[in-house]
């Protein structure tokens, strides 16, 4: 009874995909601006992504690729980085995704900027 029951939390919980944010500092030849996005196609077979940046105007950041695509399952890193010139302060920016067959996430991050560089 116990395993079915555990099967059964699994299957009603299961995501196709996930969608992680963190700071890319560690990466080689990163910045203290640069974030990276991990996302994971967890089904074999080809899928689609699209990646939306909320909360700063699209002159504030860029991001590496907003369409993401997987031939089977995966994961991929796309990194975000944001503008030296950011004003001073802290700022909370989102990241969508959702996928073609109609999966959606978003995951909050909170930005501290220094402020426009000299």
């Amino acid at each position: 009874i116990i395993g079915l029951l555990t099967f059964g939390i699994g299957v009603i919980n299961y995501q196709p995909y996930t969608l992680v944010v963190d700071r890319a500092e560690l990466l080689q030849n990163m910045t203290d601006y640069d974030y990276r996005i991990n996302v994971t196609n967890k089904r074999y077979a080809a899928r689609d992504m699209t990646l939306r940046v909320r909360g700063l105007s699209s002159a504030e950041y860029t991001l590496d690729h907003p369409r993401v695509h997987w031939d089977s399952a995966g994961r991929q890193d796309i990194l975000l980085h944001f503008s030296p010139k950011l004003s001073k302060g802290l700022h909370r920016v989102w990241i969508d995704a959702e996928s073609a067959d109609g999966w959606k996430k978003s995951f909050q991050i909170y930005y501290y900027a220094k402020g426009a560089t000299s």
